[in-house]
């Protein structure tokens, strides 16, 4: 799972390199599916897009309602 993911563009640039990290490090292929964290405004604004890459979504909820409203961890 990609964390973070904003834009198709990332997925696009994300999964080659990830493959490719994965392949060099094992030595071997591995069948695996590239899934998104959506947990930003913009990622969940441009999800239909971001499908064209990913198996899956983990919709971060607390993430996004912290982010849209400006809140922070520390906030009571």
């Amino acid at each position: 799972m990609i964390p973070l993911t904003v834009d198709v563009e990332q997925m696009q640039n994300y999964v080659p390199a990830v493959e490719e990290a994965v392949q060099e490090k094992l030595g071997v292929i591995v069948p695996y599916k590239f899934g998104s964290m959506v947990e930003t405004p913009r990622a969940a604004l441009t999800a239909g897009k971001i499908t064209l890459e990913s198996y899956f979504f983990s919709f971060r909820t607390n993430d996004l309602t912290q982010v849209t409203y400006d809140f922070s961890c520390d906030d009571a």
